[in-house]
């Protein structure tokens, strides 16, 4: 029981606490780890073995009552750390502001923000209830908007659109029937007179005076984005570069064709600071995000327990 990690879940419903909550308990031959919440609103930690007892306590949390939170506790000989839905926290100080831990949403690119009751997670199919995480974790990342976090997208992209053998936005539509829409920006056609440049970019996300045009998730997957020298880069063309050889599922190596003209223009070409291939994968995210929007509510629906807008 010298070191370890425990990530597990929790419904708070009451907050903060008015006595001390138990909240999880990890046993084994020997030792002990109990996870407990104190009035106040602060994660206080027993780590129990055969040298001894330590003891660890964490900075304040604001919770939301009903919302599902992850928790993650890791330990070893010496030191500690707690992280609450993707957040490492701090250690207790008394006056500290309580750190604000959302509970999951989607979050629409065009301004819509939806909050997924813990109800519908508690009441979902294990294919919904994934999408559901799926698209929260995607909307987070989208927010966030780093290179890691673009880098990381495309793997929940890749799960969500075109996973083998069966993407997870038709495993948890199977018992909704959504029609998926996707709405992309139709490129402008070339000035005349201009010649085609080497590299060229088309980001799908649609802006206000854009034409835009709505079709399905077969389709969407195979419009170019991206070209150079040659070479047309589609959708799933930029989400298995970067899932599989930036290092989003895998840090791999390019091979010919698409993957070798996106590796190529990774650190060559910027739009805004940022590589042309991440920029689109944005873009990509973004579009998929309004998309499934929909699916997100006629799942809520559909468990009697209709999304709040947060």
């Amino acid at each position: 029981m010298s070191e370890g990690t425990i990530c597990f879940e929790w419904v708070p419903t009451e907050w903060p606490p008015s006595r001390p909550t138990l909240l999880h308990t990890h046993r084994t031959d020997d030792g002990e780890v109990n996870l407990s919440c104190l009035p106040g609103g602060y994660l206080s930690v027993a780590v129990k073995s055969l040298d001894g007892e330590r003891g660890y306590d964490f900075q304040r949390v604001h919770l939301a009552v009903g919302g599902l939170v992850r928790f993650a506790f890791g330990w070893d000989s010496t030191s500690a750390t707690m992280a609450a839905s993707g957040q490492l926290l701090g250690p207790y100080s008394e006056h500290g502001l309580p750190l604000d831990l959302q509970p999951h949403s989607v979050h629409s690119p065009k301004g819509k923000t939806l909050a997924i009751d813990v109800a519908v997670l508690a009441s979902a199919t294990p294919e919904e209830r994934l999408f559901l995480m799926t698209l929260d974790d995607l909307s987070s990342r989208l927010s966030r908007g780093t290179e890691y976090d673009c880098i990381r997208a495309s793997g929940l992209l890749r799960q969500l659109l075109f996973d083998d053998p069966t993407p997870l936005v038709h495993a948890a539509n199977r018992g909704i029937r959504v029609r998926l829409e996707f709405e992309i920006a139709v490129p402008r056609p070339p000035h005349e007179g201009i010649d085609k440049p080497t590299t060229s970019w088309h980001s799908l996300l649609a802006n206000n005076g854009d034409v835009v045009e709505v079709m399905g998730l077969d389709r969407f997957l195979r419009q170019t984005t991206i070209s150079h020298e040659g070479v047309d880069c589609n959708v799933r063309d930029v989400i298995a570069a970067v899932a599989h050889v930036f290092g989003g599922i895998h840090l791999g190596h390019a091979g010919d064709g698409e993957s070798a003209a996106l590796v190529t223009l990774r650190d060559r070409v910027l739009v805004q600071e940022q590589p042309i291939v991440l920029r689109s994968l944005q873009d990509i995210a973004r579009v998929t995000t309004n998309a499934l929007m929909p699916l997100v509510e006629a799942i809520a629906v559909a468990r009697g327990h209709k999304p709040r807008e947060a």
